[in-house]
């Protein structure tokens, strides 16, 4: 597979101006030789839309990823949750044992 190369070129934008600018053509192309290039509204230069598999490929990464952020944001809230609770439990834990301690141990 051989590598586009950056190359001067001129097109007609869709509003009848004429433009200039480097696109990408693949070797071997001659000087005047026609290259198929995708314009914006404006006329400049862009990339061409995305096929079935770019898409279907995008689509899974963000679904994927998306889950993942759910994960994330859910095993947070579940240590959060458990971290206070495992807190308030050695609080009252501790205060129990204050009150009922001195009568186990004799003191």
């Amino acid at each position: 597979m051989t590598t586009p190369s950056p190359v001067e070129a001129r097109w007609t934008a869709p509003d009848g101006s004429h433009r200039t600018g480097e696109i990408s053509a693949s070797p071997g192309l001659q000087a005047g030789d026609a290259v198929s290039i995708w314009l914006d509204r404006s006329g400049a230069v862009t990339d061409p839309p995305v096929n079935a598999t770019g898409a279907a490929g995008r689509v899974v990464v963000l679904a994927v990823g998306g889950w993942l952020a759910c994960g994330v944001a859910l095993m947070s809230v579940f240590w959060t949750v458990r971290w206070r609770l495992d807190r308030d439990r050695q609080k009252a834990w501790a205060a129990e044992w204050e009150r009922v301690g001195p009568s186990w141990t004799g003191l």
